[in-house]
C-alpha cells in the first residue's frame, strides 16, 4: 500500500569522484546565467556590505603591533633607502609573517609611500569577496539541492561582523591567507589526480602557507591527508604519489623548525587550562559548555567515520573532512597559546573557526541521505532542522555580539587617532604619558613616542593623523571657526570660516595661501556650509598660474562636514578662497595630503553604503523576478492541462 504522505527527497550519497549527477546539483536548478549572476551578486552583496563597515567603523591610522612589525622595522628602513630584506622572514612575536610584510610594502608603494590603514583593509574586502565567490560558485555546482544551507552559512560568514579584528585591520590578511592557501590545498589535494604539475604546485602552497601564522605547519599535514584518502578511495598509486608526500613532509618539517620559542604567559600551564580554554573555542558560536562542543562537532564525527567505513567518498566529503580536522587543530593550538586570555572568543579567530561551521553542516546534511528508509526519514530530517536551527541562532547571536565589540572597538580606535593626532600636531606633548594604555594604538609609551618623534614615520603617517599643509593665520575676513553656533565644529583641525560672530552670512572674505608644496597626488579637504553658491570658490592653482582645480563645486549645503578629495595640480601650488556672498558662508579646514591609493580608498568608501544599497535592491529584485517567473509558468502549465482537458471532455 501507498502511504499518502508526502515524500521526502533526500540527496544520495555521491558514489564516484565525479559527484552527484546534474539533476541533483544545486547549479542544475539554474541556467547558466543565473548561476553566472548568483556568484556575481554574491560578490558585490559581499564586497559592498563589508566596505560599508569599514567606511562607519575603519580608520587610516596604524594598529597595536603594526606600528612596530610594519612601521619600523619594514617600511621606514624602505622608505630611507637601507632595507634589510632578512627582516621579510624575521619573526614576529611566533609567527613569520612574510606575505603580510610583502602585501604592506607592495601598498606602501604604490600608495606613495604613505601608510594607511584603509587601504589595506579595502585590499582585504576584495581579497575575501573574490574567494568567497569563487568557493560559492564551486558549492552551487557540486552540492545537492538539499545541501544549500551550506553556501547561505558561507554568506554569513562573510557578512556578519563576527571577525570584525580581521575586518577593520589591514595588518591581519594573514588571518585571510592562512585559510585560503589551506582550503584551496585540500581541495586540489582531495579532486586532482597525483600529476607533476600538481605536486609542484601543492608543495608551493604548502610552502607559502608556512609565513602566514605559526599553526600553519598544520597545513601542510591536512594537504597530505587529503591526497592519501584519493588515493586509498581511488585506488591509486601510493608509489607515484611518494614525491608530494615527500615534499609536504619537508614544508611540515620547516614549519616546526621556523617555530620560535617567544616566553609567554598566556600558554596553558597544564592540561587542565588547555581543556578550559579548549571547551571556549570548541563551542563557537554556541554558548561554551561541553553539550555544545558535542553538539556542534557530532555530524563530523559520526558522518566521517560513516564516510572511512564504507569507502568510495567524493571529493567535496574528503575535501570537508579534512578541513575539519585542520580546524580541530587550529582549535587545540589557539586553546593552548592563549589559555589565560580566552574567557571569549576573540574576533581574530572567528574566520578560522567558521569553518567548523560550513564542514559540520556538510556532514550534517549529508547524513540525510545515509539510509534510504522512510521510516527513519523524517526522524532525520527532524534531527538536522534542530541541529541547523541551533547553529543559526547561535551564529546570529554571535553577529550580534560582534557588531556590538565592533562599535566599542570603533570607540576605542577613534580615542587612539585622536590622542596620536594630537601629539603629532603639537596641540598635547602629554597626551601619551597621561592616556590610558587602551586609549593608544600602541602600549609601549615610550616606544610609541619615539617612533612618532621619528621624521620618516611622520611623513608615512596616514591624512587621519599627519600634520596639515598650514594656510597661515585667519585672515582677509576668514576667521578661526568662523562657524554658525548651531554647526558642528571641527575639532582639532583648524577651520577658516567667513562666519562671522554680529555680521553673520553678510560678512565677506579672501585668502590666498601661496608658497604650499606637497609630494603626494591628492589633497583631503573638510568643507562646510553653502559650497557651490554664487560668490563662493575655493580652489588650487599651480604655481605658475596654470591648473585652476575648484573644491566641492557643485555641492549642496549641508549640515555637518563633508570630505572632499581634490587632486595635486602640482608639487607646488597655492590655494584661493572667496566669498563675495551677503548671504551664504562656507568654511574649510588646511588640506591633508593622500598618497593614490589612499584617495581612491576614500572614494570608494564614501559610496560604499549606496552600492549596498544598490546591490541589495538588484539580488531581491534577481529572487523576485524568478520567483515569479517560475510561478508564471507553473501557471501557464496548469492552464494548458485544464484547457486540454477540456477539449477531450
Amino acid at each position: 500500500m501507498q502511504s499518502d504522505q508526502p515524500s521526502i527527497e533526500l540527496a544520495p550519497a555521491p558514489a564516484s569522484s565525479a559527484g552527484p549527477p546534474e539533476r541533483a546539483r544545486i547549479a542544475g536548478l539554474l541556467s547558466a546565467r543565473q548561476l553566472t549572476l548568483a556568484t556575481v551578486l554574491f560578490f558585490l552583496l559581499v564586497a559592498s556590505l563589508r566596505l560599508s563597515l569599514i567606511y562607519f567603523f575603519g580608520f587610516d591610522s596604524p594598529y597595536s603591533d603594526q606600528w612596530d612589525a610594519e612601521g619600523w622595522t619594514w617600511l621606514r628602513p624602505y622608505q630611507e633607502g637601507h632595507i634589510d630584506w632578512r627582516t621579510l622572514f624575521a619573526p614576529h612575536n611566533e609567527h613569520r609573517i612574510a606575505w603580510a610584510r610583502l602585501v604592506s610594502l607592495a601598498l606602501f608603494a604604490l600608495n606613495n609611500e604613505q601608510w594607511d590603514n584603509l587601504v589595506s583593509a579595502t585590499l582585504n574586502v576584495f581579497l575575501v569577496a573574490t574567494a568567497c565567490a569563487l568557493v560559492f560558485r564551486k558549492m552551487l555546482k557540486l552540492l545537492a539541492p538539499i545541501m544549500w544551507p551550506v553556501p547561505v552559512f558561507l554568506l554569513a560568514a562573510c557578512c556578519l561582523p563576527c571577525g570584525h579584528e580581521n575586518l577593520l585591520i589591514g595588518f591581519q590578511i594573514e588571518f585571510y591567507l592562512l585559510v585560503m592557501l589551506t582550503v584551496l590545498g585540500v581541495w586540489l589535494a582531495a579532486t586532482r589526480p597525483t600529476s607533476v604539475a600538481g605536486t609542484i604546485v601543492l608543495g608551493a602552497l604548502a610552502f607559502a602557507s608556512i609565513f602566514t601564522l605559526a599553526s600553519a605547519l598544520f597545513t601542510p599535514v591536512a594537504i597530505a591527508g587529503a591526497a592519501a584518502l584519493r588515493v586509498r578511495e581511488k585506488g591509486e598509486s601510493w608509489l607515484r604519489a611518494l614525491p608530494l608526500f615527500a615534499i609536504l613532509a619537508s614544508a611540515t618539517v620547516t614549519g616546526i623548525l621556523l617555530l620560535v620559542n617567544v616566553p609567554s604567559t598566556l600558554r596553558a600551564g597544564d592540561i587542565y587550562e588547555w581543556l578550559a580554554a579548549l571547551r571556549v573555542v570548541a563551542s563557537w558560536p554556541l554558548p561554551a559548555s561541553w553539550l555544545a562542543v558535542a553538539l556542534l562537532w557530532s555530524p563530523l564525527l559520526v558522518g566521517g567515520m560513516a564516510m572511512m567505513r564504507r569507502r568510495g567518498a567524493d571529493g567535496s566529503a574528503i575535501c570537508a573532512l579534512v578541513i575539519g580536522a585542520w580546524t580541530a587543530a587550529q582549535i587545540a593550538s589557539i586553546s593552548y597559546g592563549r589559555a589565560h586570555d580566552l574567557n571569549y572568543v576573540h574576533s581574530r579567530y572567528t574566520d578560522i573557526l567558521a569553518l567548523t561551521v560550513f564542514v559540520n553542516t556538510f556532514f550534517c546534511l549529508r547524513l540525510l541521505g545515509s539510509s534510504r528508509e522512510p521510516a527513519q526519514a523524517r526522524t532525520r530530517v527532524l534531527l538536522a532542522s534542530l541541529w541547523l536551527t541551533a547553529i543559526a541562532g547561535g551564529y546570529a547571536v554571535q553577529g550580534v555580539i560582534g557588531l556590538k565589540e565592533m562599535q566599542d572597538f570603533a570607540a576605542s580606535r577613534q580615542m587612539q587617532s585622536d590622542n596620536v593626532r594630537s601629539y603629532v600636531r603639537g596641540w598635547d606633548r602629554s597626551i601619551i604619558e597621561t592616556a590610558m594604555p587602551w586609549n593608544l594604538p600602541y602600549p609601549n609609551k615610550p616606544r610609541l613616542k619615539m617612533m612618532l618623534d621619528d621624521k620618516t614615520i611622520r611623513q608615512m603617517l596616514p591624512a587621519g593623523t599627519r600634520t596639515p599643509i598650514p594656510l597661515g593665520a585667519s585672515d582677509g575676513g576668514f576667521n578661526p571657526n568662523g562657524l554658525p553656533d548651531s554647526f558642528p565644529r571641527a575639532q582639532g583641525r583648524g577651520v577658516y570660516g567667513s562666519y562671522e560672530f554680529g555680521r553673520g552670512n553678510d560678512n565677506t572674505a579672501r585668502k590666498s595661501a601661496n608658497g604650499l608644496h606637497s609630494r603626494f597626488p591628492y589633497l583631503l579637504f573638510y568643507v562646510a556650509g553653502d559650497m557651490g553658491q554664487e560668490g563662493i570658490t575655493l580652489a588650487l592653482q599651480a604655481a605658475d598660474g596654470t591648473a585652476p582645480r575648484l573644491i566641492g563645486s557643485g555641492s549642496a549645503a549641508s549640515a555637518s562636514w563633508r570630505e572632499v578629495v581634490v587632486a595635486t595640480p602640482a608639487n607646488d601650488f597655492s590655494v584661493q578662497a572667496r566669498d563675495e556672498s551677503h548671504a551664504h558662508w562656507f568654511a574649510f579646514t588646511p588640506p591633508l595630503e593622500l598618497g593614490r591609493l589612499s584617495a581612491w580608498t576614500h572614494r570608494l568608501l564614501e559610496i560604499s553604503p549606496l552600492l549596498l544599497l544598490i546591490w541589495l535592491l538588484t539580488a531581491g529584485f534577481a529572487l523576485l523576478f524568478s520567483c515569479m517567473l517560475r510561478l508564471h509558468a507553473m501557471d501557464l502549465r496548469g492552464s494548458e492541462a485544464h484547457l486540454q482537458a477540456d477539449s477531450v471532455t
